[in-house]
């Protein structure tokens, strides 16, 4: 029937599109958001193309139609990028030589002292978890504190046997002069030198901080990384809540306004992901790069942070890794990461689903050739 043949057509129009898309997606690794937006936008939505694709892909197989060829051959000519999103290790890491260190990666939200969550007690929460894992390292993200002699956390941690630390100067953000807000890095072993680094045009903030630990004799160089965020804001999520719904002169400006707030998110992002890659390069030691970097897999910041380097998810991890909880019409996705260089072995990976901040803490461990 001649509107049958239409039909195929038309979705093969839409196929075309949505295969160019995801074409297009294939480059956001390569492609800085500074030079081009369009590789970024589309990278972000990287996992739903493929989808998309797949599925394409599946229906003109079922139909004997050698449409099938197009988005079989983006999905192939993509491949390295499909890798990254999910892990497939069933087996445990055999052993090495010498003793695993354990690490956790934990984004707190800042105790939620603003009640994220309503419950008072998801500090103390926090604070017993990390005592019943009991790594040797521990790294977080927005970790706020009192300093001076008044603090909580902080005297908590260290009578737990953290007695190394190093955070970024307090009074950055909204923190007052006496408080520390951002990247703190707790160690069991001694932390022997340690220093931050600043995005290179708001230089109050530091984006990274890092910190020289002695395991055993040898040092490992421990980089807590916390990029740019999007910052969304109530209205943000209320219009993607009721995106769809209707459109108007109102709805296309705002969704304009959001689409440049990402975009503007991750330029900054590109340059704070130029600098740390900078600063690894040079780095004399092994080391090992966590934090929240505010963006998935399949974009800049990850693939140019990660370089050379292993993934410890890829490498000792199962599953799709997803760390953000997502919630407020924001999906789950893989926003966390624990990386290191070529000599560190990965033997353990998982994510915890504990509910205790907008993040899932991520527990690893290595061990040193």
């Amino acid at each position: 029937m001649k509107w049958v043949s239409w039909g195929l057509k038309l979705l093969f129009l839409i196929n075309i599109f949505l295969a160019a898309g995801f074409l297009i997606s294939g480059f956001a690794p390569k492609i800085s958001p500074v030079k081009s937006d369009i590789p970024f936008l589309f990278g972000i939505i990287f996992p739903y193309l493929l989808i998309i694709n797949v599925l394409f892909l599946l229906y003109w197989i079922s139909t004997s139609k050698l449409y099938w060829i197009l988005s079989g051959a983006v999905i192939a000519l993509n491949y390295s990028g499909i890798n990254a999103l999910f892990a497939l290790n069933f087996e445990e890491k055999p052993g090495f030589n010498e003793k695993n260190i354990s690490i956790q990666v934990f984004n707190v939200r800042a105790f939620n002292q603003f009640r994220w969550i309503n419950h008072d007690q998801v500090g103390d929460s926090i604070m017993n978890y990390i005592t019943e894992q009991n790594a040797d390292v521990v790294l977080f993200q927005e970790f706020l504190d009192e300093i001076n002699g008044r603090s909580k956390y902080i005297s908590t941690l260290q009578k737990r046997g953290y007695n190394y630390y190093h955070h970024e100067p307090p009074g950055a953000m909204f923190a007052k002069k006496d408080q520390v807000f951002g990247m703190v890095t707790f160690s069991k072993f001694p932390i022997i030198s340690a220093g931050n680094l600043y995005h290179p045009l708001h230089p109050r903030k530091a984006k990274a901080i890092f910190s020289d630990i002695d395991i055993g004799g040898d040092t490992v160089r421990f980089y807590n990384i916390h990029l740019n965020s999007v910052s969304m804001e109530v209205n943000d999520y209320l219009f993607i809540k009721e995106f769809g719904r209707g459109f108007s002169d109102a709805t296309i400006n705002y969704a304009v306004y959001l689409i440049e707030k990402i975009l503007r998110s991750a330029r900054e992002r590109a340059a704070e992901v130029e600098m740390i890659r900078n600063h690894q390069d040079s780095c004399p030691y092994d080391y090992i790069l966590v934090g929240d970097f505010n963006e998935p897999p399949h974009t800049y910041a990850y693939t140019n942070i990660l370089g050379d380097d292993q993934d410890a998810f890829l490498e000792a991890g199962l599953g799709l890794g997803h760390t953000y909880l997502g919630g407020a019409n924001m999906p789950s996705m893989r926003l966390d990461y624990v990386l290191g260089s070529s000599n560190i072995k990965w033997t353990s990976y998982r994510t915890d689903h504990v509910k205790l901040s907008d993040h899932y803490p991520i527990q690893a461990s290595f061990t040193l050739p």
